[in-house]
């Protein structure tokens, strides 16, 4: 007799309910958790052109923000006159899409300090601008909480401290720095409406926590400007509060990155110049005691090499909605799989299944081995038994045991997997679909970007999905031999 556990339908009802599971949940909003800057596999970026060097310069003492060149060499001055050390092996360079990154003239061996920022240039959320208090702060932390995003209060207080520090002009210390940023994101609170419109609900979550993240922290700001005199110049003229705060905001969630002990947010002016990779070759060492943050080579590296960090976890649509990257170099998509408790069950987190960076398929069509497995474990809740055998095989390292289950459901999981694939793919608008020629590309800037999002996450899925069906079709193969012999 066949050894399928139940209906086919019973599988697709099990996955959609994963799937939707997944988009309500609280959890999925962590990608807009605080960085904090680590050896840690996260995002390959190759595409200057959309990273957070990209755009032009914010002109001060002008509380406005106009298309103009970012003013870099104004920025190495600066280095200079506050001792920031950059050896003469690196340079500070743009790429053909005048984006700004930092690289190597000459070959360097592991170890060798690229940058020292002295701490004293460091922006930290701990130091709050002249005339603001913690009490006065108190009110702007309630509204974040009232917004349910307290826990970025110390991205709020970095952001009042860009602020005040930007409309102070020449006086400011770190005007040349400042002089130095885009004007302009290509992050989701640049998106309009016709580019949102082709947004999958997954990057739409995101897209709309940080809406939520940017109207608490408006709010908050205007609830405290009148403790901070450069603050109150910018909220007495609507627009521009709202240009600025968006930029301010923006340069933040771009730039900064978590303390160790995850309570202060900074930003380290030239150090923030690095670019993303997965890999990064450069580590921020903040010695104990020390007065300066030192960027330091993890392996050696030829000439002309451009010097990455790795600034968070990797996830496709957290650098497309916060970073406005577009990462064509991934080796891996979410699975958007979301077991149901699996945070709280010890047997659940210890195969994986809360761990999105296991959960995940590979942009070559296969499927990661802990989502097979968690998807199995799921399809034996009905078999307890049986079950508890697989997970105490999975667990020891039992290979042979465990792929005997895999070999006998093998069936079952590709027939849930290729209909959550399905799902997932009606999921992500089409970009063939769309007439580029009958879009005005200069009011949609962006739209290009989320179509090639788009593109790429339907490709990689669709892979995963024409392996499942070719699996499908062979092991059905396999049990119709089996019952004619």
């Amino acid at each position: 007799s066949t050894t399928w556990i139940g209906h086919p339908m019973m599988y697709i009802m099990l996955i959609a309910l994963l799937v939707c599971m997944h988009l309500l949940s609280p959890s999925y909003v962590d990608a807009f958790r605080p960085l904090s800057l680590r050896r840690a596999s996260c995002c390959r970026l190759n595409n200057l052109r959309v990273s957070p060097d990209s755009g032009d310069c914010l002109p001060l003492p002008r509380l406005s923000i106009s298309q103009t060149e970012r003013d870099i060499a104004a920025l190495q001055e600066w280095t200079l006159s506050y001792g920031v050390d950059i050896p003469d092996v690196v340079s500070i360079a743009s790429d053909a899409f005048e984006g700004w990154g930092v690289g190597l003239a000459k070959a360097a061996e592991e170890g060798t300090i690229v940058l020292s920022v002295p701490s004293s240039l460091v922006l930290s959320s701990a130091v709050l601008p002249d005339n603001l208090d913690e009490v006065t702060m108190e009110k702007a932390a309630s509204i974040l909480e009232s917004a349910g995003v307290s826990q970025y209060l110390p991205e709020f207080r970095l952001m009042v401290k860009l602020l005040a520090e930007c409309a102070s002009g020449q006086s400011s210390l770190w005007q040349p720095w400042i002089a130095s940023l885009p004007s302009s994101f290509t992050t989701s609170l640049y998106l309009d409406d016709v580019e949102k419109s082709h947004l999958s609900p997954y990057v739409l979550a995101l897209v709309e926590f940080q809406e939520t993240q940017f109207d608490a922290f408006s709010r908050a700001v205007s609830a405290i400007s009148y403790s901070v005199p450069p603050l109150s110049v910018i909220c007495n003229d609507g627009q521009r509060e709202e240009e600025l705060v968006r930029w301010a905001f923006s340069v933040v969630f771009t730039r900064s990155w978590r303390s160790q002990s995850g309570e202060e947010a900074t930003i380290v002016p030239v150090g923030d110049m690095f670019n993303h990779q997965e890999r990064g070759s450069v580590e921020v060492v903040e010695a104990p005691g020390s007065d300066c943050v030192r960027f330091v080579l993890m392996e050696d590296a030829d000439a002309e090499s451009e010097l990455h960090l790795c600034y968070g976890p990797h996830s496709p649509a957290n650098f497309l909605a916060v970073f406005g990257f577009v990462d064509e170099s991934m080796t891996t998509v979410p699975s958007h799989i979301e077991i149901p408790n699996a945070k709280d069950d010890p047997k659940l987190t210890r195969l994986g299944c809360a761990e999105r960076k296991r959960m995940v398929y590979k942009r070559d069509g296969r499927v990661s081995d802990t989502v097979l497995d968690a998807v199995l474990f799921v399809t034996l809740a009905g078999r307890q038994e049986e079950q508890e055998v697989f997970y105490e095989a999975v667990i020891a390292g039992d290979d042979s045991t465990r792929a005997a289950f895999h070999e006998k459901y093998a069936l079952e999981v590709a027939i849930s997997l290729r209909a959550h694939l399905e799902q997932v793919l009606d999921t992500y608008p089409d970009p063939s679909k769309v007439d580029l020629s009958a879009v005005d590309l200069s009011s949609h800037r962006l739209l290009p970007s989320v179509l090639r999002y788009n593109g790429i996450m339907r490709e990689a899925y669709q892979k995963v999905r024409d392996r499942l069906e070719e699996k499908v079709q062979n092991e059905r193969s396999k049990r119709l031999k089996k019952l004619s012999s």
